[in-house]
């Protein structure tokens, strides 16, 4: 990794999406589900969430994985 100065180092980040159910017969949007990316710091998608009904569902499942993550013990390899 370049760590000199005026360098900017790319951080890994959470992306929230959307997709929606279109009905076959009249084409229309019919339900709208959230979902999030966990991208890394190359941009490849690390992790893909399930749906959540609601953009909010979304950012609260983003905080709740930040917080257990960051309350998890490092994992030490015998």
């Amino acid at each position: 990794m370049d760590v000199r100065p005026g360098r900017k180092r790319k951080v890994t980040q959470f992306e929230i999406c959307r997709s929606g159910l279109v009905s076959p017969v009249t084409g229309v949007v019919v339900r709208v589900q959230w979902y999030f990316h966990l991208r890394s710091s190359n941009g490849k998608i690390s992790l893909q969430s399930e749906m959540y009904p609601t953009k909010n569902h979304a950012r609260r499942a983003i905080i709740r994985l930040i917080n257990v993550i960051s309350a998890e013990p490092p994992i030490v390899v015998l």
